[in-house]
């Protein structure tokens, strides 16, 4: 689970760790691991709604400044 988790496949690591937890439910390693992981996970997701975000807030501003331009050039005719 570890390693999965080292190489950014967190979903897989987190079906490992579940897997432990099933067989013993409060090994520590595994519960601090399944933490750890599910953090990962919420701060990839957190990243990508960031990252998509700009991404749109850059498109929105450049469709604006298109606007603006042709506005421009239609009124100095």
């Amino acid at each position: 689970a570890v390693v999965l988790m080292e190489m950014g496949r967190y979903e897989e690591s987190r079906e490992e760790l579940v897997k432990a937890l099933t067989i013993r439910r409060y090994f520590e390693p595994a519960l601090s691991n399944f933490k750890l992981v599910q953090e990962r996970m919420r701060q990839r997701a957190e990243s990508q709604k960031a990252e998509a975000f700009l991404q749109e807030s850059m498109r929105i501003a450049a469709a604006e400044q298109e606007a603006s331009q042709l506005k421009h050039a239609k009124d100095g005719r």
